[in-house]
């Protein structure tokens, strides 16, 4: 695999590192610090090439003069170790004087790492997860009530439900000035399009309208694929 030339290989407006074919250590050693040791060394490589990876993208959205978003999927993975969270932690402190924002994918709240990095992401959703606790956990950090009956109903089971293709892509958000509505995002037929972002009514849940912004013409320019893996 060729060097990786920030300054040229990272000018796209859309960047995607792959780690497919990375090995990684089993979820259960990352908090553990005795298990960690006996993992395999491709295992402790694997782990510490994830974070080169994070900490790449921090210096890339950094030093871009736009505004520059970096989505994170799967954030135990950095949010689980202290020098993940240290680089976690630092994008959403310093994110604002930067241009840069961050977007953490997990699937329980308690991943997103501390309760002070919690409390700073302004933008939240949540999805549908089958987990009574999970869904409690998430309908608190969204500043509802965590015990509500219909809320727990709806997360577990009426968000993009089973077996209901047309609904997929629902979500429950709240905004920075905690407006929270209940969402249905979708990739449109026109892939020179923006992906649509459309309110839901029901009569137990009134949305609040949600709007994209146009596609700029310079994210038209192609995106550039690194790969991270053997």
């Amino acid at each position: 695999m060729p060097p990786l030339d920030l300054a040229a290989g990272l000018a796209s407006d859309f960047v995607v590192i792959t780690t497919t074919g990375l090995t990684l250590p089993p979820r259960e050693a990352a908090t553990n610090p005795e298990r960690l040791r006996s993992q395999p060394l491709e295992a402790l490589i694997g782990r510490a090439v994830l974070y080169l990876i994070a900490a790449i993208a921090r210096e890339t959205v950094f030093t871009d003069p736009r505004f520059t978003l970096l989505p994170l999927d799967e954030a135990y993975w950095l949010t689980s170790s202290t020098e993940g969270q240290a680089l976690i932690d630092e994008i959403v402190y310093d994110g604002r004087k930067h241009g840069a924002g961050v977007g953490l994918g997990c699937h329980d709240v308690l991943e997103l790492g501390t309760s002070t990095t919690q409390g700073l992401l302004a933008h939240r959703f949540l999805a549908r997860t089958a987990d009574p606790v999970l869904a409690a956990r998430g309908l608190a950090w969204l500043g509802l009530p965590a015990d509500d009956e219909d809320l727990l109903r709806m997360v577990t089971t009426d968000l993009s439900p089973y077996g209901g293709p047309e609904r997929a892509g629902e979500f429950l958000a709240r905004d920075p000035r905690m407006n929270i509505g209940r969402l249905n995002t979708g990739l449109p037929s026109d892939p020179s399009q923006s992906p649509r972002t459309a309110p839901l009514q029901s009569p137990s849940w009134p949305a609040r309208p949600c709007t994209c912004s146009e596609r700029s013409p310079a994210m038209k320019r192609p995106a550039t694929v690194f790969r991270a893996g053997v």
